[in-house]
């Protein structure tokens, strides 16, 4: 529309484009709208690219499906989500709802529990500093952004499949993966504090990466178990009271 060259998908487009393609695949239709469909037929499914799932990924809340808007948050495993979107769902939990439309989604999110229930609390998250690149007015540039408004700022690339990215969990900068290799200082680029290697946190990684991802967050849960146990025990030997109350005798 316009006259710029574009056009916009209509519902009506979308109908007619997929009774074109049974019409194709049944040589004996002769029906404009379709025809008989035969009996061995299966529709194909077209798959979207590898490049659109990056986008659609960086582009949208992986809880609700929304667009992403500030303030924005990930999880240890490299998810972005919207962050008010995680605080309802953890109200939720506890059957806590904001409203009915809440309970609602919360519903539909009950059905992934095994994609969210490492959200458990909202040390779950951390806040992400998302670097938007500055608007400019030749097309060029806006094409080479793959509709993401997100740069690095150390090397000004937008994610892709080229160029992954990740997060400091010590202070929730992102930067492209290659740029953060080259430093060699343990400290973020942006705001100088020091982070440690399980501080950095691919964004949208592989399947490999959640898998180590969701390894080393095991790892630390057992491990701060640990300690909040050890805890407990060092400050009730203080104490001076018995590890475990005494049994009392039943009256005869």
């Amino acid at each position: 529309m316009g006259l710029d060259g574009g056009t916009i998908i209509s519902r009506s487009d979308v109908i007619r484009g997929q009774s074109w393609r049974v019409n194709q695949a049944d040589s004996s239709s002769r029906s404009t709208r379709g025809g008989q469909i035969g009996d061995g037929y299966v529709a194909p499914r077209e798959a979207a690219s590898a490049e659109d799932l990056v986008v659609a990924k960086w582009s949208s809340c992986s809880l609700t499906g929304q667009a992403l808007r500030e303030p924005i948050a990930a999880c240890h495993l490299g998810r972005l989500y919207n962050r008010e979107s995680v605080l309802e769902f953890l109200l939720a939990k506890n059957d806590l709802f904001l409203d009915e439309s809440s309970e609602w989604r919360y519903d539909n999110q009950k059905q992934f529990a095994e994609d969210f229930g490492h959200l458990k609390s909202a040390k779950s998250i951390f806040e992400v500093q998302l670097l938007r690149e500055p608007l400019r007015n030749d097309d060029e540039a806006a094409r080479s952004r793959d509709n993401l408004p997100w740069v690095c700022p150390i090397t000004h690339v937008s994610p892709s499949l080229r160029h992954p990215f990740a997060a400091l969990a010590s202070c929730g900068h992102v930067f492209a993966k290659k740029a953060l290799l080259e430093v060699t200082d343990p400290c973020c680029p942006s705001c100088g504090k020091a982070y440690a290697p399980n501080d950095v946190v691919p964004i949208n990684g592989s399947l490999e990466e959640v898998k180590l991802l969701k390894e080393r967050l095991q790892q630390y849960r057992k491990k701060r178990r640990r300690t909040v146990e050890a805890k407990a025990a060092e400050a009730l030997e203080s104490s001076g009271l018995p590890a475990k109350p005494p049994k009392l005798l039943k009256e005869q």
